[in-house]
């Protein structure tokens, strides 16, 4: 897994946890670090191709479980069923 803006020790975890393709584009996610002055440094997953990305969260582990809940567009999770379309009488 590639890390954007981590800081040395978390790599080591992160690299633990497994991340699933983004959602909505199938490209392989990162996971990140924002730093926030004056404020603790969270974290998040996101696509480097479509920018969709997690919020921040506290742990990379709760950044990795929002993300791979995470459910693409209806397209691309098959084929929606319609109701016939019958003719009126």
């Amino acid at each position: 897994m590639e890390v954007e803006g981590g800081r040395e020790g978390k790599e080591s975890k992160m690299s633990e946890i497994e991340l699933l393709p983004c959602p909505v584009c199938g490209s392989p996610a990162v996971a990140g670090a924002s730093t926030n002055p004056g404020g603790p440094t969270t974290v998040w997953v996101g696509c480097p191709l479509c920018k969709t990305r997690t919020f921040d969260a506290a742990t990379i582990e709760d950044a990795a479980a929002a993300w791979n809940r995470r459910q693409g567009p209806a397209a691309a999770r098959g084929p929606v069923r319609k109701p016939a379309i019958t003719a009126a009488e």
